[in-house]
C-alpha cells in the first residue's frame, strides 16, 4: 500500500532528526556525536525511511510522492517544540498550516 509506505518515510525521517538532536544535545564534538546512541538510531532511522521511500516509488509516480516528504517539514518542528521546548512562533505555525494543507490539495484526488 504506497500510503503506508508513504507514511513510514515520512514519519521516520522525522525520528531520525529527533533521535540526531538528542545525540548533539550539550554541543558534543562531531566524532563524540557520531558515536552517540542516538545518532546511530536516527541513521538506522534514515535507512529504514529509504527503505519505506523506495518502496513507495516503485508504486507511486515521483511527481506524486515527492510532495509528500514535505510533512517532515511539519513534523520535525512540532516535534522540536513538544519534546525539546524550542520556540514555535506564529509564521512557523502559520507555515506548517499551509504546507499540510498543500498536501492535502494535492492528495485529494489521487487514490493512495
Amino acid at each position: 500500500m504506497p500510503v503506508a509506505a508513504l507514511l513510514a518515510s515520512v514519519a521516520l525521517g522525522a525520528l531520525g532528526q529527533v533521535l540526531f538532536k538528542l545525540g548533539v544535545r550539550g554541543g558534543a564534538p562531531l566524532p563524540t556525536a557520531l558515536a552517540s546512541p542516538f545518532v546511530v538510531l536516527g541513521a538506522l532511522a534514515y535507512a529504514a525511511s529509504t527503505l519505506f521511500w523506495l518502496q513507495a516509488l516503485s508504486r507511486l509516480p515521483l511527481s506524486v510522492a515527492y510532495p509528500f516528504l514535505s510533512l517532515n517539514f511539519v513534523l520535525v518542528p512540532l516535534a522540536g517544540h513538544l519534546l525539546f521546548r524550542e520556540p514555535l512562533s506564529a509564521p512557523q505555525l502559520a507555515g506548517c498550516l499551509l504546507i499540510a494543507a498543500g498536501v492535502a490539495f494535492l492528495y485529494r484526488r489521487w487514490p493512495l
